[in-house]
């Protein structure tokens, strides 16, 4: 994934609805000690935050890792991360793609259409690379199905379709190259 979906996907974990959403469900409401009650969603992320550093200086890197891994990279589970990442011209960004790994430009053809010149027209675009099929999309013009396309086959690159296979959250910390900055008190 480019460094926008990145941004995306970590801006996501890391807002204050997210950040909320978990400590409210690890029992941050009951213990956390503010003047309003219930506290406020920007209380518990903050909190969530500072538990957070605080076990990374108590109990070392990996355990911080660990507890992050299980509690906030898990919220991405059952997510369209098309929704979490809006990509304005797919296009654009497909053709991008295609550059940085060696794959020929994306072309758009045309599958199908029915009810052309109609107020119910409907279209059927494929990009295609090197004859290979990269993406399909339908629209009710030619431009939107291939905008469609693009998405699609972006999905299919990234392996970041509806119907993709949970991800793998059996990733270990790299201590050597991880550099924490030291928490301010």
């Amino acid at each position: 994934m480019p460094a926008e979906g990145h941004k995306a996907v970590t801006s996501y974990l890391l807002s204050v609805d997210t950040l909320a959403h978990v400590a409210l469900h690890l029992g941050m409401k009951e213990l956390l000690m503010d003047a309003d009650y219930p506290p406020s969603s920007d209380a518990m992320s903050r909190s969530l935050l500072a538990v957070i550093g605080c076990l990374q200086q108590s109990s070392g890197l990996e355990r911080a890792f660990s507890f992050v891994r299980d509690f906030i990279c898990t919220q991405l589970n059952q997510k369209d991360l098309m929704e979490i990442w809006h990509i304005d011209k797919p296009d654009a960004v497909l053709k991008q793609i295609c550059r940085q790994r060696g794959i020929g430009d994306p072309e758009p053809r045309l599958i199908a259409d029915c009810g052309k010149n109609t107020i119910l027209a409907a279209y059927f675009v494929g990009l295609y690379s090197n004859k290979k099929l990269l993406g399909k999309g339908f629209g009710e013009d030619i431009n939107t199905a291939t905008q469609l396309a693009a998405l699609d086959a972006l999905q299919t690159i990234f392996e970041i379709h509806e119907n993709r296979k949970p991800f793998n959250f059996n990733i270990e910390v790299e201590s050597k190259s991880i550099k924490l900055p030291p928490l301010s008190n």
